[in-house]
């Protein structure tokens, strides 16, 4: 169960630079998020782990042992795709069983007649076949086992790729982006199955996603990437409460914090701190677009005199018409402040 670091590792494609200088250090049994925008670097950086993708310059480590010159089958990681990648013909219980059997094989039985024999007979071994149902206990997969992966549901082929991932009981889980093809409601049913699934087993998770609410949701630490570069790396609630840059405050959180020119500087304002009334005082503004979403209603509006929307998530049955005028009161007890010209965070 390794401690990650990266010091100074870039990636190029001949002259194209895709990740630049990025440094870091990950603690044992964290669930390691790599967030950022479709480019920015993110299953790069993840292939260059699992060894799928060399490092052009500086180290990788894995409990202080560089790594950059070792083979994927050395490093003892597990890799789920955002493709499931099963084997159409076999079972999922042949499916989850593969990584064992691989281990198992010699070259001779590679050969057509003797693989086919050799898997039948390495499938009932006791071993491979309690570590089988074991998993499969665990990701609700035991009324499948004797089925092919095109009569299942897109969650639970996830689950058999994710399952044979677990069989092999690895030292760390890489995962790219492995809910992008679900539906909305499959994929909230799998961040809660994966969260609930990396509280049991207790190794390092390095997950992929461009998805925010994953990374809220499910990361312990989260790495902002972008454009190769690292914007910020922090829990959760520390990338969302104070965020390094205004690409961060921007990309994080749904809808984006509210970024207010003021004093040569920009004010930044989550939603959730702002309140539109129609009382008097307060700067005016106009709404613009109304959402309601049931429990919430969030309220797109413009300040007098400019042009850019602005965001105030308030309770569900509150309710305005576009074209209103309001007043605008904003909570400044957690606001943060912003260079306008670099977009650094300001003391």
């Amino acid at each position: 169960m390794p401690e990650i670091r990266f010091e100074a590792v870039t990636k190029s494609f001949g002259d194209t630079p895709v990740i630049r200088d990025f440094t870091a250090e990950v603690a044992d049994e964290e669930f390691l998020v790599l967030l950022g925008p479709s480019g920015c670097g993110k299953s790069t950086m993840l292939r260059m782990i699992a060894g799928l993708t060399d490092v052009s310059s500086g180290t990788l480590e894995f409990d202080g042992v560089r790594v950059n010159d070792l083979e994927p089958k050395d490093r003892r990681i597990a890799f789920v795709f955002q493709s499931y990648a099963l084997y159409p013909h076999m079972t999922v219980r042949a499916n989850i069983a593969f990584p064992l059997l691989m281990a198992r094989f010699r070259w001779y039985h590679h050969l057509p007649v003797m693989n086919r024999i050799m898997r039948h007979r390495f499938l009932k071994n006791q071993d491979i076949a309690g570590r089988v149902e074991d998993v499969a206990a665990m990701m609700e997969l035991t009324d499948h086992l004797d089925r092919r992966p095109r009569t299942l549901s897109g969650g639970q082929r996830q689950r058999v790729a994710v399952a044979r991932a677990l069989v092999r009981e690895p030292s760390m889980y890489l995962l790219d982006e492995p809910l992008s093809n679900l539906d909305a409601k499959l994929r909230t049913q799998m961040r809660a199955e994966i969260a609930a699934l990396y509280q049991r087993v207790r190794k390092s998770f390095v997950y992929v996603t461009h998805d925010q609410v994953e990374a809220m949701t499910m990361g312990t630490r989260i790495i902002v990437l972008n454009d190769g570069v690292i914007q910020q790396y922090g829990t959760p609630k520390e990338i969302y409460d104070r965020p390094a840059n205004t690409f961060v405050a921007a990309f994080i959180g749904s809808p984006p914090m509210n970024l207010i020119p003021r004093d040569g500087r920009l004010l930044g304002v989550r939603a959730e701190k702002v309140r539109l009334t129609d009382a008097e005082g307060g700067p005016r503004g106009t709404v613009a677009v109304v959402e309601q979403l049931g429990a919430e209603t969030v309220v797109a509006f413009t300040l007098s005199g400019a042009k850019d929307l602005h965001y105030a998530r308030m309770p569900g049955d509150v309710v305005f018409a576009p074209g209103t005028e309001v007043r605008v009161d904003l909570d400044l007890t957690a606001a943060s402040w912003f260079d306008r010209e670099t977009g650094r965070r300001l003391p």
